[in-house]
C-alpha cells in the first residue's frame, strides 16, 4: 500500500493462543480440609510442545527410583546450598537450561538464585524459577538428610527423614531432573498436612 507517507508491506502473521495452561501447582492447607495426599506417590514431568509445557503423570510407588545415596548436605535456617553440574551436563526447566541448581532446606530447588523462604505460598512459590516437592518448614538439622548426587542421565536429590519445623515427624521424597527435559517426584511417606508441590517458570 502506497501514500503519502510511504509504502506499508502487510504480511500475513500466525497467532498462537493457548487456553487452559496448568500451572502443575497444589498448595495444601489442612484448615480448609485440604490435606497433602501426595505420600507414595510419583509424579512425572514431560516435556511435550503444550501451552503448559508439560505432561504430567501420577503413579503409585513404594520406593524411591534411584538410590538416596550421595553427598550428603549441611542445611542450616532456613538457608540453601549451590550445587554445579559437571562434565557439561545441563538441567530443564520449561526449556530454560541450567547448569547449576540451589537446594533449599525448605523443600525446594531454585534455578538462577537461591531461596530461603519458608512460607509457602502461590507468591512466594512463582517468584522465581522452581521445583517443589514440599514447600514447607523443613528441618533437615534436627533430624533426617539431603544428599544429592549427578548420574550419567540425571540429577538427583533426596530429602529422606527431614521433620517439619518444631514437630516430631519425617517426610521423604526426591527429585530426578533427567538431562533430556523430564522432571519426576517421588513422594514416600509424608506426615506434612500442608505445603506446596509444583512447578514454576518464574517471573
Amino acid at each position: 500500500v502506497s501514500n503519502a507517507y510511504g509504502t506499508t508491506v502487510s504480511q500475513a502473521a500466525t497467532l498462537t493462543v493457548y487456553t487452559n495452561r496448568d500451572y502443575f501447582t497444589e498448595l495444601f492447607n489442612p484448615s480448609s480440609n485440604h490435606v497433602n495426599d501426595l505420600s507414595y506417590h510419583i509424579l512425572t514431568f514431560t516435556p511435550d510442545g503444550s501451552g503448559g509445557f508439560y505432561r504430567a503423570n501420577c503413579d503409585p510407588t513404594n520406593a524411591f527410583p534411584s538410590n538416596p545415596s550421595g553427598i550428603a548436605l549441611s542445611l542450616g535456617d532456613d538457608n540453601y546450598v549451590q550445587v554445579n553440574l559437571v562434565s557439561g551436563a545441563q538441567v530443564s526447566l520449561y526449556g530454560y537450561n541450567f547448569t547449576s541448581l540451589f537446594i533449599g532446606r525448605n523443600g525446594y530447588i531454585t534455578f538462577g538464585s537461591g531461596d530461603s523462604t519458608m512460607v509457602e505460598s502461590f507468591a512466594n512459590h512463582f517468584n522465581r524459577p522452581r521445583i517443589a516437592a514440599l514447600f514447607d518448614d523443613l528441618d533437615p538439622g534436627s533430624g533426617g538428610t539431603v544428599t544429592w548426587t549427578q548420574l550419567v542421565d540425571r540429577v538427583v536429590v533426596t530429602f529422606q527423614n527431614v521433620p517439619e519445623y518444631g514437630a516430631d515427624d519425617q517426610n521423604s521424597f526426591q527429585y530426578e531432573l533427567f538431562f533430556n527435559g523430564v522432571l519426576r517426584l517421588t513422594f514416600l511417606a509424608i506426615a506434612a498436612q500442608d505445603g506446596l508441590a509444583g512447578l514454576s517458570r518464574g517471573t
